[in-house]
């Protein structure tokens, strides 16, 4: 009797573990799924607005001279506009989307996770492609580095076995990352001519 009560404990406990494991595993592969996707998403944002910029910076030096464009130059002047015009007009749904999955993966990622992702979204629909060429780049640099300390967060959080790292579920992670990066960013701003 002693021997099936043990047994039906131990069923029970093993179980139990079982259950907790593939229940984190479930939830590492979610906010590995999230992470990927988000960054992937912030990549497309950047390269729409890129090619937004370059055609934008095409268009005027053409106007310049649109006094003596031929038939065929004012066709693709405004091939280009209509271009700009339409990437322009996807530009709002693609970050919709992009903001969606951001809350989605705050919603169930750990702290320093969550934190990164948000730093992530703040970068990438900060990007303006009217900007100045120093700001662009100061822009361009700053997501870089967003999408750098999302990927070292994610991973630091995903690394042991596959279980989530009860050291970063703490704000104070994150947020000495990002303060040392910002630190370093001012750094080289001083020491830029």
């Amino acid at each position: 009797m002693i021997g099936a009560l043990i047994a039906l404990v131990s069923t029970s406990i093993s179980d139990r573990r079982k259950l907790k494991y593939e229940d984190r595993r479930r939830w590492d592969s979610d906010i590995r799924v999230l992470t990927s996707q988000l960054l992937a998403d912030s990549r497309g944002i950047k390269d729409r607005i890129v090619a937004i910029r370059d055609l934008s910076a095409k268009v005027p030096s053409v106007l310049e001279g649109s006094a003596s464009l031929s038939p065929d130059e004012v066709t693709i002047l405004g091939q280009q506009t209509e271009e700009i015009q339409e990437r322009l007009n996807q530009l709002p749904n693609q970050i919709h989307e992009f903001r969606s999955k951001s809350w989605e993966l705050r919603l169930i990622a750990p702290q320093a996770v969550s934190d990164a992702a948000s730093e992530l979204e703040t970068a990438t629909v900060s990007l303006l492609p009217m900007a100045d060429d120093e700001a662009w780049n100061r822009s361009l640099e700053t997501l870089a580095h967003r999408q750098s300390l999302l990927v070292v967060v994610a991973r630091s959080a995903l690394t042991e076995k596959g279980m989530l790292n009860q050291r970063l579920l703490n704000k104070d992670m994150a947020k000495r990352l990002v303060e040392m990066e910002s630190k370093r960013e001012s750094t080289n701003e001083k020491n830029a001519p």
